[in-house]
């Protein structure tokens, strides 16, 4: 117990290296903004828009 994995400034962080990528950060609130995370990353790592935007 008491242990979130939060970063020191509480906002998630998207890292990328070659060949990897790390989502990290979420804190309590993970399991609402790891699928925006996740469509963010995969932008990120093709250059394209997953879903349109509405």
């Amino acid at each position: 117990t008491n242990l979130r994995p939060a970063l020191v400034d509480n906002f998630p962080r998207i890292e990328t290296e070659q060949g990897l990528s790390r989502i990290n950060g979420l804190f309590r609130h993970g399991w609402m903004i790891a699928p925006a995370m996740i469509e963010e990353a995969i932008e990120a790592a093709f250059k394209l828009p997953m879903l349109a935007q509405s």
